[in-house]
Order: C-alpha cells, then structure tokens, then sequence
C-alpha cells in the first residue's frame, strides 16, 4: 500500500500504485499531502502518475497548488498537466508570481490542433479583412437567390409545356394509348370546338393564342411525340437576366474560373455600352494600357 505522505513509498512504488493512491484522497488530503512536499518530492510523485491521476488533481486541487506541482514538474508532464486545464484555471494561473507563462503559452500552442490553429488563424484575418471573408457568402446568397428564380422559371416552362400538350392532343388520347385503337376523326381538336366550348366571355388568362398553339390532326403521325415537340419549340428554356433586382445572375457558376468572370464582365459591359461601341475593343485597351503602365513602373523603378 503506497502511503502518498512518504516519498520513499512513492520513489519504490509503481506509476499504478502512485495513480490509485492519488486518486483515493480528497481534495482537502490531496492539498494538504501535496503542499507538504519539497520540488524534489512533487517532480517525482508528477513522474509516476498516469494521465487519469493528472486529469484528477488538477480537477481537485486549487489553483496555488497547481501553480506548485506545476513548477516543479519536468517539460513532459508541464505540457500534460497543461493539456487538462480548463481556460479558468489558465487564466488564473498567469495572475500567480513567479509562474512561468511564457513556458505555459507555449505548452498550450504546442498542444493546440491543427485544425485549431487554423480556426484561429482564419478568425485574425477576418478581423482584418472582413470583406474577403464575408465575400463567399454574399456570392453563395446571390447564386441561391439566382437559383430560386431559375427553378421557377423551368416550373413556369414545364407547366406552359403541359398545357400547350393539353390542348393539342386529341380526345381519348390516354385511352388510346392504354387500348392501341385507332383514333376517331371525331376525337381530333379543331379551333371551332375550342371557340365553342370556351364562348366569348373567356379571361384573358384563358384565352388561346391560335397563331402558336398545334393541334395533332390525322395527317400529323404519332400526337404524342408531335405534340410534345412543337409545344417544346413553343416554350424554349429560359435562363435569369442579369439585373439590379438579381445580381446573381451577374456571377459565373464557377467563381474559381478567371475567364468566367471576363465572360460575365464582357456580358455586362455589353448590356450597357453594346449599342455605343464594341466592348471587346475597350477590354483590349484596357489590358494594353496596364501592360504599359507595368513596364513603365519597372524600368523607372
């Protein structure tokens, strides 16, 4: 049985004697053994404690004591005494004289992640560019924004396609695609039998513009395949326009691509001065005008 009170038990006792002693007493034992020993003492019991005895002093013991065995403990078990402080505690440390901090900022970079270290490092520069950091999210809200809009836009297309074949196929269709029966002349549409079903007081809404909308007649082979592709030609898809009210439409898809951002920056430049000059020549002379300036600054420097 290790007796925690008698160094000569701890030099002659295992690490898990030492451990199991150590974490048998309480707190109030535990000060009072611990303040008890000289520096020898302290490094020595420190040596022979598992990292489970460690983590349980520091949790027990006060801050001075702490301090104590933290002084007199070798670089290894500084660092894994370290490990187990909470920011409480290191923060009361540093207030303690005579404590090594600059020993202890360097145990807590040591062991510092990487992943971390890099957290950290990423939070200082966008305290001082606020901007670069912020600016990802603002191009991912803007192309979400753009997305919604262009999803909208594919709906409206899919529901003009829809009705469009609607109206074009004949009566019967889906039972003539379930059955094979040929189709009665009877069954295939005309504008007339529109005009006189709807009447004349039809909402504009409503109304159908008869000098796009086919109708599949006998002559035109299979409807279906007709119909979906003069209905498809009628609808072409549609993309969002770059716009104040949609910026997202400004941005190329890959913000990593240089030459996606000319292309968009070409587009826009085009939108506003296209029908005053070319733009492509100003983007030549703009680039010409900067290779000049680059190799003036070079040789006069």
């Amino acid at each position: 049985m290790v007796r925690i009170g008698n160094i000569a038990d701890i030099a002659a006792a295992s690490t898990k004697s030492v451990s199991d002693a150590v974490k048998k007493l309480d707190s109030a034992t535990l000060r009072t053994a611990f303040n008890g020993f000289d520096s020898a003492a302290l490094g020595k019991i420190v040596k022979k404690m598992d990292t489970d005895a460690l983590t349980s002093i520091v949790r027990r013991l006060d801050t001075a004591t702490i301090a104590k065995v933290m002084k007199n403990a070798d670089d290894a078990n500084f660092s894994r005494i370290v490990s187990k402080l909470d920011d409480v505690k290191i923060n009361a440390l540093k207030t303690i004289d005579d404590f090594p901090v600059n020993k202890l900022d360097d145990a807590i970079d040591a062991g510092t992640g990487i992943g971390s270290k890099i957290v950290q490092g990423s939070t200082k520069f966008c305290k001082k560019n606020p901007i670069i950091c912020a600016s990802p999210f603002a191009y991912a809200g803007l192309k979400y924004i753009d997305e919604r809009k262009q999803n909208k836009l594919d709906r409206e297309r899919e529901n003009s396609i829809r009705e469009c074949i609607g109206v074009c196929l004949p009566n019967g269709w889906d039972e003539h695609q379930e059955t094979g029966d040929d189709i009665a002349d009877e069954n295939y549409k005309s504008r007339e039998d529109f005009e006189y079903l709807l009447g004349d007081d039809v909402h504009p809404d409503d109304a159908i513009n008869w000098d796009e909308q086919p109708l599949c007649s006998k002559d035109d082979g299979d409807c279906g395949e007709f119909c979906t592709k003069k209905c498809e030609e009628l609808n072409p898809p549609r993309t969002t326009e770059c716009s104040i009210t949609n910026p997202g439409a400004c941005l190329p898809d890959n913000p990593l691509d240089p030459t996606a951002w000319l292309d968009k920056f070409k587009e826009t430049l085009n939108k506003i001065f296209g029908g005053l000059f070319n733009v492509d020549y100003l983007l030549y002379a703009s680039c010409c005008c900067c290779c000049m300036l680059l190799i003036l600054m070079f040789t006069t420097s």
